[in-house]
């Protein structure tokens, strides 16, 4: 679905497709923190939060993209957005790594979906 990221950016706009991005990836980890069978963790996982983590990035990059003229210091700006984005995914896992451990994965989906 990566390639529909432009379609809704062009059509609805940055903040629109950034808001429906959050919006479904914390649906997904939300729904998937109530789910009782495998498919339902797939479908809530893996479709709904990860259409809205793709929709979300591609929303930072194209702020990026417009804020920034000048080559170099674009450069800059998204080796920062991708870096971000990198510590992000190292943090959550190995904190989501101690929290599952202690046997509680749907409390992990439930902070990283912010309740």
């Amino acid at each position: 679905f990566g390639c529909l990221n432009g379609v809704f950016i062009n059509v609805l706009g940055v903040r629109t497709t950034a808001v429906i991005g959050s919006l479904l990836f914390t649906t997904g980890l939300a729904a998937g923190s109530v789910a009782n069978k495998l498919f339902q963790l797939y479908f809530t996982r893996g479709t709904l939060a990860g259409l809205g983590e793709g929709l979300a990035l591609a929303a930072s990059v194209q702020v990026a993209a417009d804020l920034v003229e000048d080559p170099k210091t674009r450069f800059r700006v998204f080796s920062s957005v991708f870096v971000g984005a990198g510590v992000a995914i190292i943090t959550l896992s190995t904190l989501g790594g101690e929290i599952i451990s202690m046997g509680d994965w749907r409390l992990y989906y439930q902070l990283i979906a912010g309740f």
